[in-house]
């Protein structure tokens, strides 16, 4: 329970808005299919499924940097103060882990974790920025108007415009924090106290500014992001097959 409320809110967000990166990629790629089989069971599916990992993630790497696999082991001095060597005093979990190899081993999987949630955001958002420049040739196909086609191209400039956005924040900052804390691990903050506390208090900093920046991502969901695939979705034909009009997305 203690490092479920301790690391489970850090992790659930970065998970729920990767599921959200790749929904968007599979809708936007594959935009019929999407729109028959998204349910809302499968939508609760994905939100237990990042619940999911948000906690296993949460527990694995509380155990790790608090030295949750063992009973917590104290001695209490004659004024009545527990004394923790080298474990955390649970519910007061100030005192870290002493054990550097097992902070170091901790923060390394952390690494692991943001690196891979960054890796698939970039990619969800690679393969929707190939989409929306592919989708001119589907405007002209569909022989849309002059203001149309204007509208459409500004609202496209706009989606990848927000998309880079949104994931180079996710990058530079989720990924980058988490490395700087690897590397204040390696940093003995009695022989060198300014560079140990630099490299925490900043990784502290770059972690949090991802949240900060929720609404775009909450933005990319509103109907008017996608607004200029309307047309191509809505001029589908039913009688194409569903490798035809994937093809034509």
């Amino acid at each position: 329970v203690f490092f479920i409320i301790l690391y489970f809110p850090l992790y659930l967000s970065p998970f729920a808005l990767t599921i959200s990166s790749l929904l968007r990629c599979y809708c936007i790629k594959y935009p019929l299919v999407a729109k028959a089989h998204l349910t809302k069971r499968l939508d609760l599916i994905l939100i237990l499924a990042a619940s999911l990992l948000a906690l296993v993630v949460a527990v694995v790497f509380g155990a790790l940097i608090i030295d949750g696999w063992s009973l917590t082991l104290f001695s209490t001095t004659i004024y009545g103060i527990h004394v923790y060597y080298g474990k955390c005093s649970v519910p007061a979990f100030q005192v870290i882990n002493t054990d550097k190899e097992l902070q170091f081993i901790g923060f390394v999987f952390m690494l692991v974790v943001a690196f891979f949630i960054c890796f698939l955001n970039m990619l969800s958002a690679t393969i929707i920025i190939i989409v929306l420049f592919q989708s001119k040739r589907n405007r002209a196909v569909l022989s849309m108007s002059g203001n149309e086609g204007a509208d459409a191209v500004n609202m496209e400039a706009r989606a990848t415009a927000r998309l880079l956005g949104m994931n180079v924040t996710l990058l530079l900052c989720f990924f980058f924090s988490r490395l700087l804390l690897v590397v204040s691990t390696r940093i003995d903050n009695y022989v060198d106290p300014i560079s140990y506390v630099v490299s925490d208090r900043l990784a502290a900093m770059l972690f949090h500014i991802p949240y900060f920046t929720n609404s775009l991502f909450i933005a990319g969901l509103s109907r008017s992001f996608y607004q200029f695939l309307f047309p191509c979705i809505g001029d589908s034909k039913p009688k194409l097959s569903s490798s035809d009009s994937q093809r034509t997305f």
